[in-house]
């Protein structure tokens, strides 16, 4: 239980973090970046059903489908999110690496 405790507050450093920079460097509002934390918190709860990579995974989905879609994707946020337990974690490594891209890039988290 400490040693999830331990993890927990160091993923927690690191997304404070990586929100912070990606706020300082791509010049996000107040707002988008409370909107961008929504979807990638650092707020953990261990007693959850679902993990924090499944409901971070799925957030970042539904952003990626709704507010940073692809011209001509905007509509896809109907489409079912899977909350399912993930086999590694590349698939939320590379939401995370395209919503990043897409915010670096002039996109709007509205």
């Amino acid at each position: 239980q400490q040693e999830i405790s331990l993890s927990s507050a160091n993923l927690a450093c690191i997304v404070r973090l990586l929100l912070y920079l990606s706020q300082l460097s791509m010049n996000i509002s107040k707002d988008e970046l409370e909107k961008l934390s929504s979807a990638l918190t650092p707020i953990f709860n261990v007693n959850q059903e679902q993990g924090w990579e499944e409901t971070t995974d799925a957030g970042l989905t539904f952003i990626l489908r709704t507010a940073l879609a692809k011209p001509g994707r905007e509509n896809q946020g109907a489409t079912p999110i899977s909350l399912d337990y993930p086999k590694d974690v590349t698939r939320l490594k590379k939401h995370i690496s395209s919503v990043v891209d897409r915010i670096s890039k002039g996109g709007k988290v509205d």
